[in-house]
């Protein structure tokens, strides 16, 4: 009987587990989903303002206590659980600890951003959102992924190898 027991507190443990991990993922807000109020509502319309009629989509989600890991998986979760297209991009700011993921599926972009002086995603991160989140501009650091990744594609439709973008001050 006991055995029983704690074969079912292990399952209980197991569903409480998904469905909290289910439940993390907050409902879509328009572009800018900030539940832990990272950002003032007029940085929130700067954002939006900045990112609208672009090739490239970027929707924002923050949240707060979760480490690098757990922040990559919630930016995969969000991607797929908001059902976002091949020209939108999901980009996660976590803080407490401070941590930043961009998510994308799109193999022609993915091209564009290896040939460009970013390399691949990190790179986009490294120099357009950390310099500028390190000076207390998150939501300036939020348009320059923005900005660099549809500057790439223009370049690439332009025919231009690689891109220079540089991070505004």
């Amino acid at each position: 009987m006991k055995r029983i027991s704690l074969f079912m507190l292990a399952i209980l443990w197991l569903v409480s587990g998904s469905i909290a991990s289910a439940a993390a993922l907050p409902e879509r807000n328009g572009v800018v989903t900030d539940p832990v109020g990272l950002f003032s509502s007029d940085e929130a319309e700067q954002i939006k303002e900045s990112t609208k009629d672009k090739k490239y989509e970027l929707l924002l989600l923050t949240a707060s206590g979760l480490d690098e890991a757990e922040g990559e998986r919630l930016a995969n979760e969000a991607y797929d659980g908001w059902k976002l297209g091949k020209n939108q991009l999901m980009l996660v700011v976590t803080v407490n600890p401070n941590h930043v993921h961009l998510v994308f599926e799109n193999k022609e972009l993915a091209s564009q951003v290896a040939q460009s002086d970013a390399g691949d995603v990190k790179g986009i991160l490294d120099l357009q959102f950390v310099p500028l989140a390190r000076e207390g501009n998150v939501a300036a650091g939020v348009i320059a992924v923005s900005d660099y990744v549809n500057e790439i594609s223009e370049s690439a439709s332009a025919g231009n190898a690689g891109v220079n973008a540089t991070t505004p001050a």
